[in-house]
Parts: C-alpha cells; structure tokens; sequence
C-alpha cells in the first residue's frame, strides 16, 4: 500500500493485525527499510495494529524534495497518521527512526500514547567518534562516484546522519509520553549522549543491553520485542 504526501512523494506502508487493537508503528533507521522489521511484526501483532513503512527515499517510497530532512519525515509520519485515521498510536523508532519519533512526539503529544526508542542521538556529536569517523569516510566516498545511477538516493540517505532533529534539551523535557530507551553497551551511540537525553526525557526508563551493539534489532529481533513489550503493555492496559 501507499499514500501520497503534500508535497507529491509516495510513502510505501503496511499494516498487520486487528486494527481494534492499539496501533503500534515501527520506524526504521538510516538506509533501512519496513523490512528491517519482518521478525518483530510476528511478536507485535498478537496484540497491536502494526504498522511499518519505508521513509521517504527508501525502500519504496520515492522523495520529491532534493534531500530528506527531519521536518519531511516528521511531517511523513502524521500524514501517514492521519491517512489511517489514528487519534494516537505508539512508536518503536530505531536510530534515525527514534529521532524521527522524537521529533513526532514533541510537535504531537497528542497523537502519541508511549514511545521505544532504540539508540536515539539529538546531533552528530552524539554518535561515538569512530563511526563518525566512518561516516564522513562514507559520504565523500560516495560523493565521489555520486554521477553512478543510484547513488544520489543513498547520498541523501546517508546525510540524515549529519542532519538534526532540531530538538534541544529544553524540548525532551517537554515530552510527557512514557518512553523506554533502549541501546547496547558497544552501541554507536556514546553513552553519555544516552544518558543526558534519558535524563531530560522525564518520563522515561534507560535500559542498557549487556554485551549488544547498535545492530540488536537485527541480531536478537525476538529478544529486543520481548523487552519492548513488557513495556508496551503496561502502557497500554495488555496483560499478558
């Protein structure tokens, strides 16, 4: 399925389960896609109206804009939102995705019942210096070869790593929703940077994974639902 967005981009979706249940929506990371969370769906939807979706430039949706900015996935996201015609719904977000719901839940409180955050980061400075180093290693390389068919959209995929959600301290403190951070011990994102944002974030609980990495949704899907449900549940009233 797809819908199309204000400014004439097509945002590819799904949807999985009873849609009487809460409605959960699952945002992928950076140059990922809705895919990227077949596994956690199966877990999901027992209990939730689950949806995923490809962000604008990826996967399947296309992007009309000549980058991808965290205003136009913000924006994305409550049109698609509003397509459903879901009052609030919770978010997992994943690494630019847990910014993207950041970003969702501080200009839409009332459109958000509860909030997993996996490895959010509010700027650059945020992510360990090794991988920032990766990062800008990656870019000018691809900025290299960027006539290649194709590279442009990973160009504009990659950059969101330099991009900010535009959100300061002051902001987080104004988000009232309950949130759960998750992130791994050996995550890309420093933990210092994790714990001034668990701190700001009033409502929240920090949850550090012994001995996992940035990557746990990939390598421990069911383990990260597991987690991620006990807490879902008890904001949303499911006994398990």
């Amino acid at each position: 399925m797809e819908f199309e967005t204000t400014d004439k981009s097509r945002i590819a979706y799904s949807t999985y389960g009873d849609p009487t249940n809460p409605p959960l929506v699952i945002i992928h990371g950076n140059s990922g896609s809705q895919k990227n969370f077949r596994r956690h769906v199966k877990d999901y939807v027992s209990d939730y109206w689950v949806i995923t979706y490809d962000d604008r430039g990826h996967g399947k949706s296309s992007n009309t804009q000549a980058n991808i900015t965290y205003k136009e996935l913000t924006s994305d996201l409550v049109e698609l939102c509003d397509h459903l015609s879901i009052n609030a719904w919770n978010i997992v977000g994943y690494s630019d995705g847990a910014n993207v719901a950041l970003k969702f839940a501080y200009l839409f409180p009332n459109k958000t019942i509860s909030l997993v955050l996996a490895a959010p980061n509010l700027n650059f400075l945020g992510i360990i210096f090794p991988i920032r180093i990766l990062a800008l290693l990656l870019i000018w390389l691809l900025n290299l070869v960027r006539w290649l068919p194709g590279l442009k959209r990973r160009i504009n995929q990659v950059n969101i790593i330099f991009e900010t959600p535009q959100l300061t301290w002051q902001d987080l403190e104004k988000i009232k929703q309950p949130a759960l951070i998750i992130v791994g011990q050996y995550d890309f994102i420093s933990s210092s940077h994790t714990q001034t944002i668990a701190n700001h974030l009033i409502n929240s609980k920090l949850l550090v994974l012994p001995n996992r990495s940035h990557l746990v949704i990939f390598t421990a899907p069911h383990y990260f639902t597991k987690l991620t449900k006990q807490f879902l549940n008890k904001e949303n009233g499911i006994h398990d």
